[in-house]
């Protein structure tokens, strides 16, 4: 009975998530009109003769700052942004640096859309613009692991025998995309400033303070690895196909929602592993030996917290999804904490676990005399000096940022724990690991997904908090033969428990 009403919550979960998928990109499909009143951006196609300019450069740097960065290989003073794809598809010659032959650095591609009737001859040109310069970004040059050539095994059976004697080369190697494939957002038609979708408001460059440009876009999931071209030692030069595409508003949000699906699989695999191996792991202590039990009581409320003001800010459901079941994980484990401290007096490791919890207190009584006062501070400064939408937002946000600003500090008992007590067997680290993987993806992609500012900040402190974990670790190596009962946490043979 309970498997089937298992099944049944299944099903419907599935059918939540089907529904609101389909919802989803029919609203991809639905551009926002701008309504009487609405402070409305108008398309500069739209205006009298525009004139757009597209310049390209090479640089072996992600962000150049002067001109001697980069290379220009190619130039349009008269794009027109409505050319067949055939007419506007140009070939493009570079040359390769020694770096990229020999010592496999990346090469950049850097394409700047600029409008107005001003001539842009160059870098210096563009940084000189009055206007906003539309810029998007891409390696040319990535690493990759070279495969194999096919080759007739019947008639080049002299070849097949090199071949087998030719050892095949399992290292990544530096090799070149023969295309890059941008479009232009060419839509005729105004926007309202203060309601844009989230996904294109970094898109939207403007010419004036009322006209915004075409958006532009390097199409990423067009790549494919049989595009990529192998760098030869000696090879001094090459061609790329520069390729041009026409395209619409819910286009290219759809382009950018799957680019963010792409980067979030891995990133909703890891959330998941890690709440597996974190429930594994609390569901088989029988102590809170070595754990700061203050710590768990912080972390459930720093997640409901975070969890509200994700859905104040009307947060991606990518984001708010993890957010609701790492709630639930941490109400269960305070649950679980609070039942191991009422029978720690019966626990064989309770001299242990009275030991933590004296090193737990003292670390919070030291963190208290910071923690009020800037959370205090903070949210005086906020109401007097920010603006709010109702002071329920208030209280939220002040909370918020309060528990990421300080969040650092309160992971800081568990590090002084583990510093008295000269061991980290007590911690589950798979489940760091997992949450570490997040954290690095969090780091590479948290101004593309929909969040508050705060949110992505935070990102960036978890690395520093794992980092010193991971210092400890080393420090403080496990022996699995001489791990005292209730310190099990971080052992990991890889062998099945005996029933």
């Amino acid at each position: 009975m309970s498997l089937l009403s298992l099944n049944k919550i299944l099903v419907g979960v599935f059918t939540a998530y089907v529904g609101y998928t389909v919802y989803s990109l029919g609203s991809l499909l639905a551009v926002p009109s701008c309504n009487p009143g609405d402070v409305c951006l108008k398309p500069y196609l739209a205006t009298e003769n525009p004139r757009l300019q597209l310049l390209v450069f090479t640089s072996m740097l992600w962000n150049p700052s002067t001109e001697k960065d980069l290379t220009l290989v190619y130039r349009d003073g008269n794009l027109n942004p409505y050319a067949a794809s055939d007419a506007a598809n140009v070939v493009v010659n570079i040359s390769l640096p020694r770096a990229v032959r020999s010592n496999n650095k990346t090469m950049h591609l850097h394409l700047f859309l600029i409008g107005g009737d001003a001539t842009i001859m160059g870098f210096g040109d563009i940084v000189q613009s009055v206007n906003e310069v539309a810029h998007v970004r891409v390696s040319l040059a990535v690493h990759h692991t070279p495969t194999p050539q096919p080759y007739s095994l019947v008639a080049d059976a002299q070849n097949a025998s090199k071949q087998k004697r030719q050892p095949e080369r399992r290292w990544p190697e530096v090799h070149l995309r023969d295309r890059i494939t941008y479009s232009l957002v060419t839509d005729l038609r105004p926007l309202p400033r203060h309601r844009l979708p989230p996904e294109i408001v970094s898109k939207i460059r403007l010419v004036s303070p009322s006209h915004y440009l075409p958006m532009l876009h390097v199409e990423l999931l067009s790549q494919r690895l049989e595009h990529l071209q192998p760098v030869a030692d000696l090879q001094t030069n090459t061609n790329f196909s520069l390729i041009y595409r026409q395209s619409s508003l819910p286009r290219l949000r759809m382009w950018l929602q799957f680019e963010a699906a792409l980067i979030l699989t891995p990133q909703l695999l890891f959330d998941a592993l890690a709440f597996k191996n974190d429930i594994a792991y609390w569901r088989d202590r029988d102590s809170l030996a070595g754990l700061s039990r203050g710590t768990v009581l912080w972390r459930a409320f720093a997640q409901l917290v975070v969890m509200l003001h994700l859905l104040e800010e009307d947060t991606s459901l990518l984001v708010l999804g993890p957010a609701v079941a790492g709630l639930f994980i941490e109400l269960w484990k305070v649950q679980k904490a609070m039942r191991l401290s009422r029978s720690a007096a019966a626990s064989p490791t309770a001299a242990l676990q009275l030991q933590t919890q004296a090193l737990d207190s003292e670390a919070f009584r030291h963190l208290r005399i910071l923690l009020y006062p800037l959370c205090c501070a903070g949210a005086v400064y906020s109401l007097l000096y920010l603006p709010h939408k109702s002071w329920y937002a208030w209280l939220i946000t002040s909370l918020v940022h309060g528990v990421y600003a300080l969040g650092f500090v309160f992971m800081l008992p568990q590090l002084y724990i583990n510093y008295k007590l000269k061991t980290v067997a007590h911690l589950p680290w798979r489940a760091f690991m997992y949450k570490a993987f997040n954290t690095f993806i969090d780091d590479l992609f948290a101004f593309i997904i929909t969040m508050p500012t705060s949110h992505r900040v935070a990102c960036f402190r978890d690395d520093v908090v794992f980092l010193i974990y991971l210092y400890q670790r080393w420090l403080y190596p496990v022996d699995a033969a001489r791990v005292e009962p209730g310190m099990e946490g971080a052992v990991d043979s890889g062998k099945p428990k005996e029933e």
